[in-house]
């Protein structure tokens, strides 16, 4: 799908005073979350589901049998319309959210339009990091840092080993401290080199002194919307009658024929056939290979390794259970020469159990 994050982007986002509510009808929900008890539909029903849940060790699933989970209305609408089941015990509304493309539309039009049409690969470069990394910025949250009082030789000690944004003495005896990880001392003295301290121009003499001047601003409910409205723009290919949905990513499918005609193009949204083959080795959602039937090009997928290190039968190892030793790519900073060196390092990728 083309640019499928910024595609969602230009729908309503959850902006306003958000209202916590018990009302137990999604219809309500003009955006927002709820807490639902989820019963998804047989297999006769809906053979690929769609609604996830975050299980205990962190991993993800799309269960068969019914669970509780804290969902968006997004997400929860369509897996109504699909034959999902669920009971809402209370959520939270955003009833001012604003329209389709009111906050994003623009930028997201700009900016894709320089990345289609571009020809300076810099502007290009620019343009499609700018569209894919803007979403994930209303959900980052800065350095965990502690807040705490504490006594005058306990402050000594966070500020020997800590870097702080924070301190105020609020007694004789005891000061008001906000510390959290120590900024790199490579850093720091680059800092002190190239930077001037606040407006006035002044040298950082002292870098114990250097505080943040202000935080991250986040609002973490629209991180959460847009990646409600990109999974459900792919949903809806996963169960399409006598086209098999083989396989899927965040953003792209491998499907048994390809998709009509008019869903197919270099618009917002549209999406564009890759590769056409009959053959391929599916090891895990991340890890796997198949071979183009048009130039007898061998397409490889491999998360966290360099593909390009693996061949055929490495993916017919993994997935028998075998594994595997390959390269990955890892960035290793050269201060010297205040520069990144990218270095190949031997990994190990392990097979896949049977019969998981």
């Amino acid at each position: 799908m083309n640019s499928q994050y910024p595609y969602a982007m230009k729908n309503m986002m959850p902006t306003g005073n958000p209202i916590f509510t018990n009302n137990k009808d999604i219809n309500y929900y003009k955006l927002g979350f709820v807490l639902a008890k989820i019963t998804p539909p047989t297999k006769e029903v809906l053979t690929n589901l769609f609604i996830q849940k975050r299980n205990e060790d962190g991993s993800i699933s799309c269960p068969r049998e019914t669970f509780y989970e804290y969902i968006s209305t997004v997400d929860l609408k369509q897996g109504l319309q699909y034959g999902y089941k669920a009971d809402i015990f209370c959520g939270i509304n955003f009833p001012n959210a604003c329209e389709e493309g009111e906050i994003f539309g623009k930028f997201v039009d700009t900016l894709y339009k320089i990345k289609s049409t571009s020809t300076d690969p810099v502007e290009k470069q620019i343009a499609k990091l700018s569209l894919n990394s803007t979403y994930g910025k209303f959900a980052q949250k800065e350095q965990e840092y502690n807040i705490k009082l504490a006594s005058k030789d306990a402050v000594k000690e966070i500020l020997s080993k800590y870097h702080y944004t924070y301190l105020s003495d609020i007694s004789d005896e005891l000061t008001l401290i906000k510390s959290g990880p120590r900024i790199n001392s490579k850093l720091k003295r680059l800092y002190k080199t190239y930077s001037e301290f606040n407006n006035n121009n002044e040298d950082l003499n002292n870098l114990d002194t250097f505080v943040k001047q202000r935080g991250i601003p986040t609002a973490v409910q629209i991180s959460a919307i847009i990646a409600a409205y990109a999974r459900t723009s792919i949903n809806i290919y996963k169960n399409i009658p006598d086209n098999i949905a083989i396989a899927s990513n965040t953003d792209s499918l491998i499907l048994s024929k390809p998709l009509p005609n008019e869903l197919i193009g270099t618009e917002l949204g549209q999406w564009k056939l890759e590769h056409h083959f009959t053959e391929g080795v599916f090891v895990s959602p991340k890890l796997y290979c198949y071979v183009d039937v048009n130039n007898n090009e061998l397409i490889r997928k491999a998360s966290g390794v360099v593909a390009g290190y693996l061949n055929y039968q490495d993916y017919l190892n993994l997935a028998k259970g075998q594994n595997v030793t390959t390269k990955k790519e890892i960035f290793k900073v050269n201060w010297k020469e205040l520069k990144i060196d990218i270095v190949n390092v031997e990994t190990k990728l392990t097979g896949i159990k049977q019969g998981s």
